[in-house]
């Protein structure tokens, strides 16, 4: 009985992210293939050999966003971080501060 195998594997990135406007894709291809010999004895060889292959192709895009979103002005302003907004100052611990009169709360309440 005679069997043989054979395999071969390509991969490749596609070099689209060296042009200006689509360096934020990135686009691996691969190519995928393998190969069965079955061969049968000499004492039985008008039963014949098997021969089976398959193959495989695939493309697939990646986008970061990120990226594309920095270039674009208004955008870029959106995704930029946000900066901490700092608190209105604190009354100190230690400083008594003035009793609430009746005619202060009217006023709170009126505006």
């Amino acid at each position: 009985m005679q069997n043989f195998t054979q395999s071969l594997n390509v991969t490749y990135d596609l070099p689209i992210n060296k042009l200006p406007y689509l360096d934020f894709l990135k686009v691996p291809l691969s190519y995928r293939t393998n190969y069965v010999y079955q061969g049968t004895t000499q004492a039985l060889a008008s039963l014949g050999s098997t021969l089976q292959g398959n193959t495989t192709m695939q493309a697939t895009v990646t986008a970061n966003f990120t990226t594309l979103y920095n270039k674009i002005p208004l955008l870029k302003k959106a995704n930029a971080p946000k900066t901490p907004q700092r608190a209105a100052p604190k009354a100190k611990a230690g400083a008594k501060q003035k009793p609430m009169t009746a005619a202060d709360s009217l006023a709170a309440a009126d505006s």
